[in-house]
């Protein structure tokens, strides 16, 4: 879909050049948001007033973090497909309707979109338009309550690798050179339990071995709480973290400011000043699960791994969470049911179980009668049972 962006005395059909220097000349929010707008044009001017022109960027200001402009990117151009040339004051929850059920489906027939989409994933790019819509003011509470949404899905948190699964993992990527790569990741993976796109960003200056800690910087992080030094563990790990520096500085890497993972260009050649690809790891983590296995086990499964570790080790949940940063309440209450369980398991170990013999049952108090008679000569008893 092609950006589309009006201003003062320019028809639509303008080239697509003089738009992206509209958009770069009447930034910061010059257009003001109408019903009168198409979605197309609407949307472009939303997201320009929360994006600094690219020459600013160098001083590192902001108003939404990269993560964000990229999911709103992605929103946009799947919204786009259906909405583009819809007029905003058009919009009605009717038309959401049909959008969510036609996406869920994928539905060629309203639109090319290139595979279904999960409830999550609709959820947010509906609050995306949502959000357009408010903007603009063409959005009313009462039909808030009209529109039906479609329920958000609670996902399943993924299943980890067992203790034995792990090194033997671990083992397989050890074994041969062309998988050494795998190894060293896997370490420090499993063991700084950073999430995927936290290691693919990892810089040179944020590694320190002779310290054995590294630092997950704000932008590498999901949000606020995901930024954090961690220390790590084993010995290994720092050992791995040396060998993967090596390896980036023979690629190419000469500064703290350049990628521990560089980024593997189409001719083959690696750039240090971009960081690796989403699928950067995945030939090689291939090769490794189809030897090592299980099939499940996927490149963001490392983080779920090392933390299932700490939790079964009986990490209390607030270390485990300085560690790992946020986690979701879900996952979170996961996690704790693993560390008490194994707190638990350690208590039995150094106290063991015992049985506890039970107490004698209490035999009930001799009742002492009087004698019926006593002899004077012999002073003795009469019993009044047998009579003697």
């Amino acid at each position: 879909m092609t950006k589309i962006v009006r201003f003062p005395g320019q028809a639509h059909g303008a080239d697509a050049s003089t738009r992206d220097g509209a958009v770069r000349a009447y930034g910061m929010g010059s257009y003001k948001l109408t019903g009168d707008l198409i979605f197309s044009e609407a949307i472009e001017i939303w997201l320009d007033r929360r994006t600094i022109p690219e020459v600013a960027a160098v001083i590192k200001v902001k108003y939404i973090s990269q993560k964000t402009k990229k999911d709103y990117i992605c929103g946009k151009k799947a919204l786009n497909k259906y909405f583009a040339w819809m007029r905003l004051r058009d919009i009605d929850p009717e038309q959401i309707s049909i959008y969510q059920n036609a996406r869920a489906a994928c539905d060629r027939e309203v639109a090319h979109w290139a595979k279904r989409a999960g409830a999550n994933c609709i959820r947010k790019e509906v609050d995306l338009l949502l959000r357009v819509l408010r903007d603009a003011g063409v959005w009313k509470e009462e039909q808030d309550a009209e529109l039906i949404r479609v329920q958000k899905e609670d996902l399943d948190i993924e299943k980890a690798l067992s203790a034995e699964q792990q090194e033997h993992w671990l083992r397989v990527a050890e074994g041969k050179a062309e998988f050494h790569f795998i190894y060293w990741y896997s370490l420090l993976a499993f063991d700084s339990t950073c999430a995927k796109g936290e290691m693919r960003g990892l810089k040179i200056g944020d590694c320190t071995p002779d310290d054995g800690i590294i630092m997950v910087r704000r932008a590498l992080a999901k949000n606020k709480h995901r930024k954090r030094t961690i220390a790590l563990l084993e010995e290994r790990t720092i050992w791995a973290l040396e060998r993967l520096i090596e390896r980036a500085q023979e690629l190419g890497a000469k500064g703290p400011q350049d990628h521990l993972f560089p980024f593997r260009e189409m001719d083959g050649s690696y750039n240090p000043k971009k960081p690796m690809s989403e699928w950067g790891l995945e030939k090689r983590f291939q090769e490794v699960r189809d030897v090592a296995g299980p099939k499940f086990f996927k490149p963001n499964g490392f983080r779920h791994t090392g933390l299932t570790r700490l939790a079964e080790g009986g990490t209390p949940i607030h270390v485990l969470l300085a560690r790992a940063g946020h986690i979701d309440e879900d996952t979170q209450k996961h996690y704790i049911q693993i560390s008490i369980a194994a707190q638990r398991r350690h208590a039995r170990r150094v106290v063991p179980d015992e049985p506890v013999a039970a107490p004698a049952p209490k035999k009930p108090p001799v009742r002492q009668e009087k004698p019926k008679l006593a002899r004077a000569a012999g002073m003795f008893w009469i019993s009044s049972t047998t009579g003697f």
